[in-house]
């Protein structure tokens, strides 16, 4: 047998837990709405380009800023040559810090074979990311897994 009091707090209990849902759920169409409505912060320059031998991949160094409280930082992404660069990615191959638009040569791809890149860069900065493979990958079918298609090897200098 329950008691009123029971009943009254079984009672609370569920208003206060469909509130918290309902907050939740506005929290969350608030933040897709925020995050539609003011682009990223982030902008990308791209400052150079190679192409791999055969023309199927590129190399694209590009300057990336993220506003006033951060400073520049070069980036290298490896894509098809079909591929284009967005403003809300960042490097595939490399991260380093510092560079910037006016610092063209603060980061140099050259490919030395099909899947064969070198990329040379300054020793000084330091570096957030180096991949030394980057695979391209066959998408999967229902029927088959997905396959590497092409792996690219990446050696480091530096100057």
């Amino acid at each position: 047998m329950h008691l009123p009091h029971q009943k009254v707090m079984k009672q609370v209990s569920i208003f206060l837990g469909g509130f918290v849902l309902v907050c939740l759920f506005g929290l969350a169409c608030l933040a897709f709405l925020l995050g539609n409505a003011f682009p990223d912060f982030c902008g990308n320059e791209q400052v150079g380009l190679a192409y791999s031998p055969d023309e199927k991949y590129k190399a694209v160094i590009f300057s990336r800023d993220c506003g006033a409280t951060t400073g520049y930082s070069t980036h290298v992404s490896i894509m098809n040559v079909s591929d284009r660069l967005k403003n809300d990615s960042a490097g595939s191959a490399f991260v380093i810090d510092g560079g910037g638009p006016l610092e063209k040569d603060h980061v140099r791809a050259i490919w030395t074979g099909p899947y064969d890149l070198e990329i040379t860069h300054y020793s000084g900065p330091r570096i957030f990311h180096q991949a030394e493979h980057i695979s391209f990958f066959q998408p999967q079918s229902l029927f088959r897994k997905g396959t590497v298609i092409d792996k690219i090897t990446i050696k480091y200098k530096t100057h």
